[in-house]
């Protein structure tokens, strides 16, 4: 299968589950940490199984990175914990928006920690995203940021920081075995650390709650590989990842048509737009 089909389901489904995730935790009596420890065993189990069965997953032969994987439970935990309770708070258009600042803080801590410079284009491209963000959050002319987008900001810098580990822990690690770990050791701190909130699990094991958690764990499972895929058979790694970006602006898009986020849409458009270019800058 060409990488353009493949970078094209992802994309695709990548924007249909977070689509999902907001349609099912903006209710009030939903409960963001119980729904990200259930969707993150659900994923985690999805890709620790294919990996397994048909995608010549191997276990960690390298224990010398005991540190880094440390580290990555220390920062996808909270990372999940900000993220789902952002997505209950805030639209999804606003959120994808918002959430794309994580190259930022990406690209600071690969400065700080692995010694990569910013280049003038990077800087251009951080301070496009930056207006993104503004953009989206002016309120009669005025910036201001509410709780939700707080949320999705303190998401953004734990997601920006794990993927520098990430890529780190990659070098030496199976690609599926650690998808596997980075979703499933999360859950099992998260438990521990909200244990009041397992008795939230139960109503996802109810037929049709399963299912839906099943479909949804399914669409983003497959998301995450055809996107690792594409990359596994493209021979242009930069190309892949900036048609990838794509979905920041069809997120909004569809959250516009199926979620009526139709407040300011012309500015969460815009902002989309001018995300996305930051974005390709950045990356």
């Amino acid at each position: 299968m060409s990488w353009q089909i493949l970078i094209a389901v992802s994309v695709v489904t990548y924007s249909v589950a977070v689509l999902f995730q907001r349609v099912l935790l903006r209710g009030e009596n939903s409960h963001p940490v119980a729904f990200a420890i259930f969707f993150q065993v659900i994923v985690g189990l999805m890709v620790g199984l294919l990996g397994l069965l048909f995608l010549g997953m191997r276990l960690p032969a390298n224990y010398t990175i005991w540190k880094n994987l440390l580290l990555s439970v220390a920062l996808y935990t909270p990372y999940n914990i900000f993220v789902y309770k952002a997505l209950k708070a805030l639209e999804a258009s606003k959120f994808t928006v918002v959430l794309s600042s994580r190259v930022l803080f990406t690209a600071l801590a690969s400065t700080v920690f692995l010694n990569e410079s910013l280049s003038s284009r990077q800087i251009l491209g951080s301070a496009l995203i930056l207006s993104a963000v503004v953009l989206v959050n002016l309120k009669r002319g005025l910036f201001s940021l509410g709780r939700g987008e707080g949320l999705t900001i303190l998401a953004a810098i734990f997601l920006g920081l794990a993927n520098t580990n990430d890529r780190f822990i990659l070098k030496s690690t199976d690609l599926y075995a650690y998808t596997a770990f980075a979703f499933l050791a999360p859950a099992l701190v998260m438990s521990l650390i909200y244990p009041r909130e397992i008795k939230f699990l139960q109503p996802f094991f109810k037929p049709k709650e399963f299912l839906t958690m099943l479909f949804l764990g399914l669409i983003f499972t497959i998301a995450s590989l055809t996107f690792f895929g594409a990359l596994k058979v493209g021979h242009n790694s930069s190309q892949i990842i900036v048609v990838n970006l794509t979905n920041v602006i069809l997120t909004v898009i569809l959250a516009l048509i199926f979620l009526k986020e139709t407040g300011h849409w012309l500015r969460k458009l815009l902002g989309a737009f001018v995300a996305f270019a930051g974005l390709i800058l950045v990356g």
